[in-house]
């Protein structure tokens, strides 16, 4: 039985939470809440989403970033915790991932959300090499590397901004208020297997580069852990959640294909120098067991 499967119980002391950007992992994510009895305000660009999220159990929330003056977020009070889940859109040619993030910290502080947890992704240690873990020291020449840094910033030092109206300030939230940064591997799992974005294709460069990948199960896993460990005082944790196994892209993506049945993918001889290995020990030693540990051996079960 996986994390999706096991992990609907309720989280002491969290009675509602907010998922700014509740896409393919938010609504797995608040699945799992609200059969917990947690109350989910979920936001979406589009009310065409409305109904997806209500059937998850959701408060559907339209809601546009960045902010513009005069935006009611009134739907945030009473939040015991805000999870930003909007993705960063490069490859669309944005560049104000970090302003948006900043904008939603600051929204956490003026409604009184004791714990903001950021979706990041690994794609922080682009430029690095080897293996890599929370304190690696990051490439910041690289924009995308920047802009993400920015972020992770801009929300772990939210446990210490004062409320932007002096006399909402609340000295029990401020001293209660967490900041979670969780820098996500590539994503896999239900309607996200790897085979399909790789069947067929032809000269795909770095063969022999390592996989870092995760499960949506256990990124729920990750997600609803640092959830509950609520401690009464300020606390701000960088974790990254990634799989144990670390295969050549190669071995990986052919294996997927077969699997399914589908066309292998044609490796080409083109390989980068630098190989990374993105570590996730620390949030295992904090208490994440994955359900998915090996996904060479995910990709030989039955869909899920």
């Amino acid at each position: 039985m996986n994390n999706l499967e096991m992990g609907n119980e309720p989280i002491e002391g969290l009675k509602k939470v907010a998922i700014i950007g509740c896409g393919w992992a938010g609504k797995a994510l608040a699945k799992s809440l609200t059969q917990g009895g947690i109350h989910v305000v979920a936001t979406t660009r589009s009310r065409d989403n409305f109904p997806n999220l209500v059937e998850v159990g959701c408060e559907p929330i339209e809601f546009e970033l960045p902010l513009n003056a005069g935006n009611e977020c009134n739907w945030l009070d009473g939040s015991d915790a805000m999870i930003i889940a909007i993705t960063p859109q490069f490859k669309q040619g944005a560049h104000d991932y970090n302003v948006k993030v900043s904008q939603l910290t600051d929204l956490a502080v003026q409604h009184g959300v004791k714990h903001v947890v950021l979706l990041s992704s690994t794609g922080v240690y682009q430029g690095t090499a080897d293996q890599v873990t929370e304190v690696t020291a990051l490439d910041l020449s690289i924009n995308k590397v920047a802009l993400l840094a920015q972020a992770e910033q801009a929300v772990l030092s939210s446990v210490t901004k004062p409320p932007a109206i002096e006399k909402d300030a609340d000295n029990s939230k401020r001293q209660h208020q967490q900041a979670t940064v969780l820098r996500l591997a590539g994503l896999v799992g239900p309607n996200r297997h790897p085979a399909r974005f790789m069947s067929g294709k032809q000269g795909v460069a770095n063969a022999n580069t390592p996989i870092n990948l995760v499960h949506l199960a256990d990124v729920v896993g990750a997600i609803r852990l640092v959830l509950s460990r609520a401690v009464g005082r300020k606390s701000a944790e960088v974790y990254n959640v990634v799989s144990d196994t670390h295969p050549t892209r190669r071995d990986f993506y052919q294996l997927a294909c077969q699997e399914l049945s589908l066309e292998v993918p044609a490796f080409s001889e083109e390989q980068e120098s630098s190989k990374r290995v993105v570590l996730g020990d620390k949030i295992q030693h904090a208490g994440l067991v994955l359900s998915y540990p090996d996904l060479m051996h995910w990709l030989k079960q039955p869909n899920d």
